[in-house]
């Protein structure tokens, strides 16, 4: 991906380390936003990595008319999961997956809010529990960062374990979204 693309992830870590230490104040929203721009920005810079063509100012501009329709399906996205998990565990996990990769959708191929979950859905059909697995191992270096003492003194570590995990995250779910998407337009193949 190149060291290009870790200054965004070092930018998205730090705001959602600000998120997490003040929630409570008007910060949290304005960098729950920034992390929200950095890190679909930075999806597409990635994703523009993998094709050949990396240009941040061409990922802002391809991004541009897709803000609104990506805001609104992470948002829908994170509504159903925590009811899900509120209403019972199971569904929340279930959600989490199923619908986990409608944000790729936006952002690759320009769909609908209803067409970007219905695209999630019909990726991760039969990989329930290789996307499941995947996503537990991805956020462990979150897991461990929330056990650590909330102190000044662990401040470095944490941050470098949210951003080792924001960095996991971003490149391993491009990588299983573009292989989960090989894999349905392969079968299509086959069956046609």
């Amino acid at each position: 991906m190149g060291p290009a693309i870790l200054i965004p992830v070092g930018i998205n870590t730090v705001c959602f380390m600000l998120q997490m230490q003040y929630p409570s104040t008007g910060a949290f929203l304005g960098t729950m936003l920034l992390n929200f721009f950095l890190y679909f920005l930075t999806t597409q810079y990635a994703y523009d990595v993998l094709l050949g063509n990396p240009s941040w100012k061409a990922a802002f501009h391809f991004m541009r008319p897709r803000w609104v329709t990506l805001f609104c399906a992470v948002f829908v996205w994170m509504v159903a999961v925590v009811l899900g998990i509120f209403a019972l565990i199971i569904p929340g996990i279930l959600l989490l997956v199923r619908f986990g990769f409608c944000d790729y959708a936006v952002i690759f191929h320009g769909k609908s809010l209803m067409e970007s979950f219905k695209e999630s859905w019909r990726l991760t059909e039969g990989s329930f529990w290789r996307v499941l697995m995947i996503l537990c191992i991805l956020y462990l270096p979150d897991l461990a960062a929330e056990f650590l003492p909330k102190t000044n003194s662990f401040l470095v570590v944490k941050f470098l374990l949210l951003f080792l995990s924001q960095a996991m995250t971003l490149t391993t779910m491009l990588a299983v979204y573009i292989k989960l998407r090989d894999i349905k337009e392969y079968e299509a193949c086959v069956r046609s």
